[in-house]
């Protein structure tokens, strides 16, 4: 288990191998994982499983989340990453927990690329007021695609700090509507946005 994790963290080496083998492996991801984030408001702890039917594992799980989860933590028990196409860049960025699997998913797949920007035009198209956190996934996902790799610049990163503090400046807004919309339509790979306002 990563030491210097350990105080985001709660569970045991015991712990954790009462969940094997449904538990694959645990990190840390979320606004807390990324380079540029410098005031992460919680902290994200993914637990790579197998599956998410119930299961002895799952109700041990749900007991130890009860019992030892801190405050201020989000616990996410996930599969193999579906649909998380306005925050799933973050997994470029996991800090490692316990186990060594990671889970994968990349924002420069063609396929994962399509998808990803077509989601994203559609949740700019609900035009959700400025003051959404949510928006500073919009911003980090566009400057990585012009940027054709996982790093921002120092300008970008200030600029996805304003938008991480709710600061989205007017400018910063139509300049992501700006970028979105100028990219090509993609209907075959339509998705609802509902699943991920969270």
């Amino acid at each position: 288990m990563d030491s210097t994790l350990k105080t985001n963290f709660s569970l045991s080496e015991e712990q954790l191998n009462e969940l094997t083998p449904w538990l694959i492996s645990v990190w840390q991801t979320g606004s807390g994982s990324l380079p540029w984030i410098t005031n992460a408001h919680d902290v994200d702890i993914v637990f790579y499983v197998k599956h998410n039917h119930t299961s002895p594992e799952v109700q041990r799980f749900k007991q130890l989340a009860a019992q030892y989860k801190p405050a201020g933590t989000c616990w996410i028990i996930e599969t193999v990453p579906d649909r998380k196409y306005l925050y799933g860049y973050e997994y470029h960025f996991l800090k490692n927990i316990w186990g060594t699997e990671k889970p994968k998913w990349d924002i420069f797949e063609p396929t994962m690329q399509a998808r990803t920007k077509q989601f994203l035009k559609t949740w700019v198209g609900r035009k959700l007021p400025r003051s959404s956190k949510l928006w500073y996934h919009v911003l980090t996902q566009v400057y990585l695609f012009k940027n054709g790799d996982y790093f921002l610049t120092d300008e970008q990163a200030a600029n996805v700090r304003l938008c991480h503090d709710r600061k989205m400046t007017e400018e910063l807004y139509d300049f992501v509507v700006k970028e979105v919309t100028a990219w090509p339509s993609n209907t075959r790979y339509a998705l609802s946005t509902t699943a991920e306002d969270n």
